[in-house]
């Protein structure tokens, strides 16, 4: 009767490791794999998302500019640059769901480019406030 077990052949081993290997990363792949498409609730929803923080920029807008024109002037310009970033960082969210919204985005652009001339002549607040007002109604009744 022999004492030792002769040597099993190692190769058993690395082929049950590889294939163990094979199904976790398979299984992996298939829960992280993106689903294709977005469904249009969801395209919806993304577009309604930026609307609205479209929407929250402009507040931002009237605040900082508020604070950074008096009479025609620019008296704090740390502000007023505060300003027109926040007034670019709308127009960027609006533009990049433009396309797959219904409402009029001709009249939604027009309106952008007066609220930047507005500031541009350093208008008083209150008329870029109306102006900004009806920006967000028209950015609002778009994200519906």
């Amino acid at each position: 009767m022999a004492i030792y077990r002769p040597p099993r052949s190692p190769w058993r081993a690395r082929i049950l490791v590889a294939l163990a290997g094979l199904v976790i990363g398979g299984i992996l792949v298939l829960l992280f794999l993106p689903e294709g498409e977005p469904s249009p609730e969801e395209r919806a929803a993304t577009v309604r998302t930026e609307l609205v923080a479209a929407e929250g920029a402009l507040e931002i807008v009237a605040i900082e500019y508020a604070e950074s024109v008096e009479d025609g002037e620019v008296v704090a310009e740390a502000e007023y640059e505060g300003a027109l970033s926040a007034l670019a960082r709308s127009r960027a969210r609006y533009s990049a769901v433009k396309d797959e919204i219904e409402a009029d985005v001709a009249g939604i652009d027009t309106q952008y480019e007066s609220v930047e001339a507005l500031m541009d002549e350093r208008a008083p607040d209150d008329r870029l406030t109306e102006a900004l007002d009806r920006l967000s109604q028209m950015l609002t009744e778009a994200a519906l």
